[in-house]
């Protein structure tokens, strides 16, 4: 008994295009997978970051307020958006945020209040700055 080349040759492209589609198939599902759980990260990635922003933008928002306008709910504000802020920072900046919030009383002279500018610009925005940067 002898075998014709053409049938063996035509049951051979036969099996793999049976095959074929489903080893595509499972190729293109598991790069879509991957490419999901990649969009899954990057927007945790984007919402995490949106939320530490608008929490620096509300602080600083409040500290100007307060220092334009020193009242006691002002520095409620303040205060309360500051230690919203300390999640977001290194644990050894933690300290300089805490003596910045106290600082922050009811009648405050013109001097206590520039001296508030001054640290504000000094050691708070580099150290949210730098939180930022790690984003």
């Amino acid at each position: 008994m002898s075998f014709d080349n053409t049938i063996t040759i035509s049951i051979i492209l036969a099996l793999v295009a049976l095959i074929s589609p489903s080893i595509t198939a499972v190729i293109n599902n598991k790069h879509v997978e991957s490419m999901k759980d990649k969009e899954i990260e990057l927007q945790k990635h984007d919402s995490k970051t949106q939320t530490i922003q608008t929490t620096f933008s509300t602080f600083l928002n409040n500290v100007g307020i307060c220092i334009g306008s020193n009242t006691d709910k002002n520095i409620s504000a303040v205060k309360a958006s500051g230690y919203a802020v300390l999640p977001y920072i290194q644990n050894e900046d933690i300290e300089v945020m805490k003596i910045f919030l106290s600082r922050f009383g009811y009648g405050n002279t013109d001097a206590e209040q520039k001296s508030l500018e001054t640290y504000l610009i000094d050691k708070v925005l580099p150290i949210l700055n730098k939180s930022l940067e790690k984003l």
